[in-house]
Order: structure tokens, then C-alpha cells, then sequence
């Protein structure tokens, strides 16, 4: 059985604004946006290879999964 290294990352805008982020990783080769069961959503396509960008909405929840 082979067994992905893999990690859930959850994000929150908690100041009641539209805001934007970005995010760099040491490690990861695959970005994905889940919803909060952590089903795939979309895939994301990094910045130089190692950065995300998001935009979120007032209080909006994101989870992010990173594999390796």
C-alpha cells in the first residue's frame, strides 16, 4: 500500500474584509483548494513553484491541501 505524504492547512479571514494572501512553502508539489470535508475542489497552480495566492471573502474559510 503506498500512502501519499500529504497536509491540510486551514485559513480564515477574521477581520470582515475582502482580503488577499500569499503563501510560500518550503516543500510541496501540489496545490489543491478542498472544502471543509477536504473533498478536492480545484487545483492550484503556484507562483514560482512554491507560492499560492488566495483572495478571500469576509470570514471565509479555506483549506488547503499540500502533497508532497
Amino acid at each position: 500500500m503506498n500512502e501519499e505524504a500529504a497536509s491540510f492547512i486551514r485559513l480564515y479571514e477574521c477581520e470582515c474584509n475582502d482580503t488577499k494572501a500569499k503563501i510560500s512553502f518550503a516543500s510541496g508539489k501540489e496545490f489543491y483548494e478542498t472544502d471543509m470535508l477536504e473533498n478536492i475542489k480545484e487545483r492550484l497552480d503556484p507562483v514560482n513553484g512554491k507560492t499560492i495566492e488566495l483572495e478571500f471573502k469576509p470570514f471565509e474559510i479555506k483549506t488547503i491541501l499540500v502533497k508532497k
